[in-house]
C-alpha cells in the first residue's frame, strides 16, 4: 500500500527589490520561450468587429440565417503554433446586430485539426451526430428557435470567406482559395482590442533518476495600433526525483506575476511504500538533502531554479528527442 506524505504549497516572500528583479526577468524568460518552444494560442476580441453590408452574396449563408443581417461579430480562435507551421484548432464566429443583441445571433463553429491539409473527398464529407463544422442559426424569427445545421469543410470556409468579406469591404472579391487559418487571421485583424492567451507544457528527463515538467502561461491585450499591453506571466515547475524503492519526491513550484505584484508557493510531495524502511534509511542522507533543496525560506535558490527551469524550453527545438509537448 503506497504512502504520501506532503507539505502543503507555502508562499515563498522577497524583498522588495528582489521581487522586482525576478518579476521582471520571468517576464522576459516567458516571452522568450515561447519564440523557441510550440505553443498554444488563443485569441478573442474584446469589443465586437464592425461588419458592413454585403459587396457579395452567399446564397447557403442566407438560407440557413434567414437571409438576416448582421453587423458585428465577436471571434474567438485556438491555433497551435509548431516547427512545422500554425495549425487551426478551433474557430467561434458570434454573428449578431447591435439593435437585437444576442436574440438573434447565429453561430459559426469549427474544429478544424488538420482539415486544410486533408483531401477533398473529406473536405466534402459530413458528420451529422459529430461534425466538425456547423452553424447554429434561428430558424423562426418570431419565437427564435434555434439549430444546428452541420456544413462540410468546403461550405464552412465559404461562409468564413463571406464574414471576411464584410469585416473588409474594400475587399468586394474574397479570396475563394483563403484557407480557414488566413481568414481568421484576416479577421482577427481588424479587431482594435484583442485578448491574447499562450500556453506550453513539456515534460523534461534531466536524467535516469530525474524529471521536470514545466509549464509557461501569459496573456495580454493587443491592440490594432499600439504595443501588447501584457497584463499576466505564470509558470509551474514539477520537478520529480526517484529514489528507487524509498520512493520519489515532488517539488511544486508556482510564480504568477501581474501588473499588482508577484505571488509564488512551494510544495513537496513525497510517495512511498509501506515495506520500503530499509532503502529510505540507506537513502535517508539524499532524501534530506532533496527535501531541503528549494523551500519557502530560500527565495533566492526558488527563482534560480524557476528561471532554470524555463530556460529549458529554448532546449525544445534542440534536443526535441528528450522532450514530451504536454496537452
Amino acid at each position: 500500500m503506497g504512502n504520501t506524505y506532503s507539505v502543503q504549497p507555502r508562499e515563498v516572500s522577497f524583498g522588495s527589490g528582489e521581487s522586482e528583479t525576478l518579476a521582471y526577468d520571468v517576464r522576459q524568460a516567458i516571452d522568450e520561450s515561447f519564440l523557441f518552444a510550440n505553443y498554444s494560442e488563443t485569441l478573442a476580441t474584446i469589443s465586437p468587429l464592425e461588419l458592413y453590408l454585403p459587396t457579395q452574396r452567399n446564397d447557403t449563408f442566407n438560407l440557413l440565417t434567414l437571409g438576416m443581417t448582421y453587423d458585428r461579430a465577436n471571434i474567438q480562435t485556438t491555433i497551435d503554433h509548431g516547427s512545422t507551421g500554425s495549425m487551426l484548432r478551433t474557430v467561434d464566429v458570434r454573428l449578431f446586430h447591435e439593435k437585437w443583441g444576442n436574440a438573434a445571433q447565429s453561430v459559426l463553429t469549427a474544429k478544424a485539426g488538420d482539415i486544410d491539409r486533408e483531401s477533398e473527398a473529406l473536405q466534402e464529407m459530413i458528420d451529422p451526430e459529430n461534425p466538425l463544422f456547423h452553424i447554429t442559426a434561428p430558424i423562426d424569427l418570431k419565437t427564435l428557435e434555434r439549430e444546428r445545421n452541420p456544413l462540410n469543410y468546403l461550405m464552412y470556409r465559404d461562409m468564413l470567406n463571406y464574414v471576411v468579406s464584410l469585416a473588409h469591404p474594400v475587399a468586394s472579391i474574397t479570396n475563394p482559395d483563403r484557407s480557414l487559418l488566413q481568414s481568421v487571421e484576416a479577421l482577427i485583424a481588424t479587431s482594435t482590442e484583442t485578448s491574447l492567451s499562450r500556453s506550453a507544457k513539456y515534460r523534461f528527463h534531466q536524467d535516469e533518476d530525474e524529471t521536470i515538467e514545466v509549464g509557461v502561461h501569459d496573456r495580454a491585450l493587443v491592440y490594432l495600433v499600439g504595443e501588447p499591453k501584457h497584463i499576466y506571466h505564470e509558470v509551474t515547475v514539477k520537478r520529480i526525483r526517484a529514489f528507487g524503492k524509498a520512493g520519489s519526491l515532488a517539488t511544486h513550484m508556482n510564480m504568477k506575476v501581474t501588473q499588482s505584484g508577484i505571488e509564488a508557493t512551494v510544495g513537496k510531495e513525497f510517495c512511498y511504500e509501506d515495506d520500503c524502511i530499509d532503502d529510505i534509511e540507506l537513502q535517508a542522507e539524499a532524501l534530506a538533502g532533496e527535501y531541503q533543496t528549494v523551500s519557502a525560506g530560500q527565495p533566492k535558490e526558488f527563482g534560480r531554479q524557476i528561471l532554470d527551469s524555463i530556460a529549458l524550453l529554448r532546449s525544445a527545438g534542440v534536443y526535441s528527442e528528450n522532450i514530451i509537448q504536454l496537452d
